[in-house]
């Protein structure tokens, strides 16, 4: 396969050119992923202070600012959320300590990260409801 073997995506039209962009990252884990960028104020586990933190339909993701994941978190593991003006903090299961751990954030961005967390663990029911 050559490049003159190829069909140039603009001799396609841009309906086709979004087609295959949606079809060729649609797969990955992290296709449609909300990213907010958060200092560290506390944490259970070790990570490095400033982190990117992203949620999409499974879970949150842990980045650090190289986008290096350092963690993930279904939604299931996260118990508790919420935030003020200036901070975000999730109680979150550790599987590997079997027991819970504080992320504490700073961000300005906490009601945000709230709705998306609430908006995909409604639409995770809803999924679970209709199935059964």
């Amino acid at each position: 396969d050559g490049p003159e073997d190829r069909v140039s995506v603009v001799d396609e039209g841009p309906q086709v050119a979004q087609q295959q962009f949606l079809e060729m990252v649609w797969g990955h884990e992290l296709y449609g992923a909300h990213f907010f960028n958060v200092i560290v104020l506390s944490c259970g586990l070790s990570m490095p202070t400033d982190l990117r933190i992203a949620f999409n339909h499974s879970g949150m993701w842990v980045f650090d600012m190289d986008y290096n994941k350092k963690h993930s978190f279904g939604y299931a593991d996260i118990y508790r959320w919420g935030g003020s003006s200036s901070q975000f903090s999730l109680i979150i299961w550790n599987t590997a300590s079997e027991s819970t751990f504080e992320l504490k954030l700073a961000t300005a961005q906490a009601a945000d990260m709230a709705g998306i967390i609430l908006d995909y663990i409604n639409a995770i029911m809803e999924a679970t409801q209709q199935e059964g």
